[in-house]
């Protein structure tokens, strides 16, 4: 069985169908995926939701956090579909940014390091940031030494 840990972008809850909606596995090939949402995505989705922006990308925002409220009450494993699982990630990536030429100054660099992190914890385990910024597809590419999956 080929198991596969996404970690999802910020821009994914803003601008596609809810993650329990997306056919993951139409776009990842592995038999189990489990996907991170991570304290940084929250974050960012709660300045979006704050900020003085876009009343429509507020709404997304918000209606994003409420979701992945609602999931997080759910008992664990959180089983979004078959053979996809969601995580919410406990912690912020603790890895040297420096030594990776990350800044933690910039959010996108938070989300490299959840990637770089689970990849030191588990090499077994193949470890992808699921975005669809080419900024941050490159930058992945250049950091970490692999491309990522996108929807």
């Amino acid at each position: 069985m080929t198991l596969l840990t996404a970690v999802l972008d910020t821009n994914l809850f803003l601008h596609y169908a809810p993650i329990d909606q997306i056919r993951w596995h139409d776009f990842i090939e592995a038999d189990h995926i489990v996907l991170i949402i991570t304290p940084t995505v929250l974050r960012q989705l709660s300045d979006k939701e704050d900020s003085p922006g876009s009343r429509k990308l507020r709404e997304r925002a918000a209606t994003a956090i409420k979701k992945l409220t609602a999931l997080s009450e759910q008992p664990a494993p959180l089983i979004l579909r078959d053979g996809v699982e969601g995580q919410f990630a406990s912690h912020e990536p603790q890895l040297d940014f420096a030594s990776y030429r990350l800044s933690p100054q910039i959010g996108d660099d938070w989300l490299l390091a959840s990637v770089l992190e689970l990849r030191g914890e588990s090499e077994s385990t193949e470890v992808v940031l699921v975005t669809q910024d080419l900024g941050r597809r490159s930058e992945t590419d250049k950091r970490t030494g692999s491309s990522d999956s996108s929807t």
